[in-house]
């Protein structure tokens, strides 16, 4: 075993020096014991107790008893150039790994038992990790049967980035077909619209039509035919030549039409109806967190977690033990969840807790240095930004920074404005917040902060003064989306080009409303909860940048205002936080539909009347 791993230190059991010390004497054949005879008779000085020392396939090779020599050992098959690797490191722990040399350094580590260069180039694979190499780096850690590690993380990280392994991988079309079954039926993969699956299948089909057209019919069975819009199956699925010239295609192309008409029909139906393997969704990989809020003139301690494949909203299953709270501000740190400030109906706070959603935990932490409610919070490079807010007493214009690795808030440089029920985001690694309330008037401005120069600077104003408003840094720009301008709620949305200091107008939301929480997901923004002006809302709408349209989410659990949400990425206990009951989608929706067509028959007749 190698006794020398410690994190590759070159000080675990010599100095670093004395080490380069021996590798010097190596090179210039000093005190060298021993030899290694590689092919075509290319011999090799070295120091046996350095080698033994680090890999047990040398203390064995070294120790034997070869027509009476134990310091020479012969190996074939090895490359010079490996072999130089293998003992360099063993002299020096260090090894320059690269995409070109890493596999044959990997293999040569196994072979003479060098664990710690063995572990050095499975992590170095794993940082490598690309859209383009991850099925390559999956296939090479299946055959050296690195089930461990390699292996599961290669995977993992296939299925999580999908979508552009299927359109930028050219290794995607060159594995087996077991192999993309296992991909393509897998629950965790992440795609947002099934048809990737499909034309991935046709893609791979298409590198070599005449061999594989054949297994057009167990490639359909992987792809989710029910959750693929009715018109993209018949045009891009039905009708394919692959599918149309197949026999053994048909009863799979039936059974999804079959469905496909009774979704249609789904308002009519008077039985129950269990949603098909065919249409089950996919795990998500990344979750939308909701916390606190205010409920019916109240203040909650639930956290709601949105399944965007399912596209249901559950309750997470911690409380907050620390009891309710609204109009607080929230970051995400990894996979972890800071909740700052707010308030209780009583109390303004400027405690500070963490949800750590990998181990279920709460923790508190050091406290602000103010008491913050409507207070604007944001994560930069690992640090959480504290902005504004309300105290009980007065608006704030004072900034404070917590650092996770020290447990400490320190004040940084105040903003130029008095602002709380602002909103802040952070773009190009800058910090921009907007609006506010500054306890007479909305404001209608917006500043920005730069951590280089830890200057806060005006940028242009907004068209509409906006208090209670949200927004959501997204492919180089600020969304502002609704608030309240000292009238009225707002639904009407802008977007702030840092380049060129400009707002422009772009589409209204559906509803208007202030007080609520932003997310974006999917490549799509999330306006969730809020308070219109007359109740709190359970409504929850996505914004389609690329096709410039609002679309309906599923509501809430309850109706929430002055609640916040953050983005966990790439969950590993995600099915912790997803919608258990998947096989009774279909009949969900069959229900809601009865639900509201009794309504609106019930509406109907009492204007009547």
């Amino acid at each position: 075993m190698d006794d020398l791993n410690s994190g590759h230190s070159n000080e675990s059991c010599m100095s670093k020096h004395s080490m380069q010390n021996l590798y010097e004497m190596r090179t210039n054949n000093m005190l060298c014991d021993g030899t290694i005879t590689l092919d075509n008779d290319v011999v090799l000085s070295v120091h046996r107790p350095i080698l033994c020392a680090c890999s047990d396939y040398f203390k064995a090779s070294f120790n034997s008893v070869i027509n009476g020599v134990r310091s020479n050992i012969r190996i074939t098959g090895v490359r010079y150039y490996a072999m130089t690797k293998i003992i360099d490191y063993a002299y020096l722990r260090e090894c320059d790994l690269s995409e070109d040399n890493v596999y044959e350094i990997l293999v040569m580590a196994d072979y003479f038992a060098l664990d710690s260069l063995l572990d050095h180039c499975i992590q170095f694979l794993i940082s490598i990790l690309s859209p383009k190499n991850c099925v390559n780096i999956m296939r090479f850690a299946a055959a050296r049967n690195l089930v461990d590690n390699l292996l599961p993380k290669s995977k993992l990280y296939l299925l999580r980035n999908f979508e552009e392994v299927a359109t930028k991988s050219d290794e995607i079309v060159d594995i087996s077909l077991s192999d993309l079954q296992e991909i393509l039926q897998d629950d965790l993969l992440n795609i947002k619209d099934e048809c990737i699956a499909w034309e991935c299948a046709v893609r791979w089909i298409k590198y070599d039509p005449e061999e594989r057209k054949q297994h057009v019919p167990l490639l359909l069975q992987t792809v989710r035919l029910g959750i693929l819009q009715t018109e993209y199956f018949m045009d891009k699925v039905k009708k394919h030549e692959y599918v149309q010239n197949n026999d053994e295609a048909k009863p799979i192309i039936i059974k999804a039409l079959s469905f496909l008409y009774e979704l249609d029909e789904i308002g009519k139906r008077e039985i129950e109806i269990h949603t098909p393997s065919i249409a089950i969704p996919r795990i998500p990989q990344d979750v939308i967190f909701v916390t606190g809020g205010w409920h019916q003139s109240q203040p909650v301690s639930k956290i709601q977690s949105y399944d965007c494949r399912a596209d249901r909203w559950v309750f997470a299953p911690d409380d907050d033990p620390d009891g309710p709270l609204a109009y607080h501000g929230s970051a995400a740190v990894g996979h972890k969840i800071y909740i700052i400030g707010g308030f209780d109906g009583e109390n303004y706070f400027n405690t500070c807790r963490v949800y750590d959603t990998l181990n279920r935990s709460w923790q508190e932490i050091s406290p602000m240095h103010s008491r913050r409610c409507y207070v604007s919070v944001v994560e930069l490079n690992g640090l959480i930004y504290a902005m504004g807010g309300f105290n009980g007493e007065i608006r704030m214009s004072s900034v404070e920074r917590y650092d996770p690795a020290t447990n400490q808030w320190s004040l940084i440089e105040s903003m130029n404005y008095v602002r709380s029920d602002a909103h802040a985001c952070v773009v190009n690694n800058k910090i921009y917040i907007i609006g506010g309330f500054t306890g007479q008037f909305c404001l209608q401005t917006a500043e920005t902060y730069d951590p280089n120069t830890s200057k806060w600077t005006n940028i242009a104003s907004m068209s509409v003064r906006r208090s209670g408003t949200a927004c959501i840094g997204y492919n180089g720009f600020v969304y502002a989306i609704g608030g309240f301008d000292g009238h009225t709620r707002l639904s009407s949305c802008e977007r702030y080009d840092p380049v060129n200091d400009a707002w422009t107008r772009i589409l209204d939301m559906p509803h208007q409303r202030s007080n609520f929480a932003i997310e974006v997901l999917d490549d799509m923004i999330f306006a969730i909860g809020g308070y219109n002006g007359l109740y709190t809302l359970p409504q929850c709408e996505c914004l389609d940048v690329a096709e410039n349209q609002w679309y309906q989410v599923t509501e809430l659990k309850m109706t929430l205002s002055g609640l916040k949400a953050v983005v966990i990425k790439e969950l590993p206990n995600v099915s912790d936080f997803i919608y258990k009951n998947r096989i009774n989608l279909i009949e969900e929706r069959r229900r809601r539909m009865i639900i509201t067509e009794f309504r609106q028959s019930v509406e109907s007749r009492t204007t009547e009347i």
